[in-house]
């Protein structure tokens, strides 16, 4: 009976030893899981350093829709001073931006013409004197000559600054009639902002002799890319739902227009 007492009371006595053990063992994967995360992280990113413009741009490796995609980060410390951001800060002389904010709204500048469409034909904004680049993600699309500036100016000009469906139909509308670049390749891409953000990151830009222009992405402020794409989802699926039965009450589509704007995220 001792011997049994004194057996059962060293087991006891083991019990949290052994707990604490496997803890103190699981603490230390989980240590390392993570410290070998954070350095995989920190060799996916520290790269290069780039100056453009009196501007300090950090250059990395990021997988974005399951591809390898160099990005370009402007410096917490540039805008931590409350600094604007500019298209000739990037090398806006010899090319044109196709941006996406972190609220899910896309827009475009060319020289210093910024381009901002509305939501379901509303009069867009059109700002000739600033080329203002938001907080978000900002594709660079190379124009060594400024021929494709030249045509959207002149496009502004004489027509105006293009109605739409949203945002990024509008900025497709106005690359396509402006210059014949067909930025988007299908229906979703062309009404949806992080679909056609998407299409510009993975598959870049033809122009209209069909050659690749060369385009690089950047990322104005501290949000990540895909926390970006995932805010600019958000906000299409909520205006898709909304609006699609104010659209069909006023009688202003039809059946098949609808059910397409439904397939979206079918």
């Amino acid at each position: 009976m001792k011997k049994l007492l004194i057996f059962l009371l060293a087991g006891f006595v083991s019990l949290p030893a052994l707990a604490q053990m496997r803890c103190s063992a699981l603490f230390s994967e989980l240590l390392a899981a993570s410290v070998s995360s954070q350095a995989a992280a920190r060799d996916n990113r520290a790269v290069r350093t780039e100056q453009w413009d009196d501007v300090k741009v950090l250059v990395s490796q990021m997988t974005i829709y399951d591809r390898q995609v160099t990005v370009r980060r402007v410096e917490r410390s540039e805008l931590i001073r409350g600094r604007t951001l500019f298209a000739e800060n990037l090398g806006g002389d010899d090319a044109f931006f196709v941006g996406l904010n972190s609220a899910g709204h896309m827009y475009l500048v060319a020289n210093v013409y910024r381009y901002d469409g509305k939501l379901a034909f509303e009069k867009p904004q059109l700002n000739t004197r600033s080329s203002l680049l938001d907080r978000g993600l900002v594709v660079r699309i190379a124009d060594p000559d400024g021929k494709i500036q030249d045509q959207i100016i002149a496009y502004f000009r004489q027509k105006g600054p293009p109605r739409s469906l949203d945002c990024a139909a509008g900025v497709c509308k106005l690359v396509s009639e402006a210059a014949g670049i067909e930025l988007a390749q299908n229906v979703r891409q062309r009404v949806l902002p992080h679909e056609l953000m998407r299409q510009l990151i993975t598959q870049g830009v033809r122009g209209a002799d069909g050659r690749r222009q060369q385009t690089q992405l950047f990322v104005i402020g501290n949000a990540e890319p895909q926390t970006v794409l995932q805010a600019a989802e958000r906000v299409s699926r909520q205006y898709i739902r909304t609006a699609t039965p104010y659209i069909a009450g006023a009688g202003l589509t039809t059946v098949g227009i609808i059910a397409t704007f439904v397939n979206l995220f079918i």
